[in-house]
């Protein structure tokens, strides 16, 4: 399995999309009751196999992701070729980069002493959506551009 298995609630959910998936695996309703009865194993796999491919679509999809601490916000854009992170570190004790009031301020101009705003990049050591996916399991959000943009354009003029 690449990813993980989706919980039963997220299955529930996706009830169409996996009878489709059944479909083009050439499984019918009758074959996938008949499964069912006779606690075929194979039935795990299927499971694992839409999982895998659910999380792999959705991953593919997802273009910014951040990782907060109380000193430190990493915001990565995960393109196709690289991911280039930019980072913003901070000094004063005053601020918390996990409370969204305190990263307004910093957003409109009330730039702390001390901060440090910097630029990475590194090539994927594996498949693109599958680094996506574990640094979403290590507490990385997924965040929308504007963040990024913020901090792209504070190290331009830095």
């Amino acid at each position: 399995m690449k990813y993980k298995r989706l919980p039963k609630t997220e299955l529930e959910k996706l009830e169409k999309e996996f009878i489709n998936f059944l479909a083009v695996n050439s499984i019918t309703a009758d074959d996938w009751k008949e499964k069912q009865a006779t606690n075929d194993e194979s039935i795990e796999l299927l499971i694992d196999d839409f999982s895998d491919m659910i999380y792999h679509r959705v991953m593919h999809k997802i273009n910014f992701i951040d990782h907060r601490s109380v000193s430190e916000l990493k915001v990565f854009n995960t393109n196709e070729e690289k991911i280039i992170l930019y980072g913003l570190r901070i000094n004063d004790n005053s601020y918390d980069l996990t409370d969204g009031n305190d990263l307004e301020k910093i957003f409109n101009g009330n730039i702390p002493n001390g901060l440090e705003v910097y630029r990475m990049e590194k090539q994927y050591s594996k498949e693109r959506e599958l680094e996506i996916f574990e640094m979403l399991e290590r507490g990385c959000c997924v965040v929308d551009k504007k963040l990024y943009t913020f901090l792209e354009k504070i190290h331009r003029n830095a």
